[in-house]
């Protein structure tokens, strides 16, 4: 089953519920994991990396601004002439 279907088989569960304390329960858990996906989506993930990784990235930053780059396609290019494959 599919998220959207998941989703959707879900709601029509909580529809179908009279009793306001499993709701409360469900609306809970529901904040707790909606707080928790945000938390994530918010988190800087720059803050998670080692020095050398953030120097690797600032170092190629540079070299991208400076021209110092060749495009994706440039490198599909070459490795299909480099491996013969079409």
């Amino acid at each position: 089953m599919d998220v959207l279907n998941y989703k959707l088989n879900i709601i029509n569960q909580v529809l179908l519920l009279k009793d306001k304390r499993i709701l409360t329960t469900i609306s809970n858990i529901l904040n707790v994991g909606l707080q928790e996906e945000l938390d994530e989506a918010d988190h800087d993930f720059w803050l998670d990396l080692s020095d050398a990784q953030k120097e690797k990235i600032t170092l190629s930053l540079r070299q991208i601004e400076q021209g110092e780059s060749i495009s994706g396609e440039d490198v599909i290019a070459k490795l299909r002439q480099k491996y013969q494959v079409k």
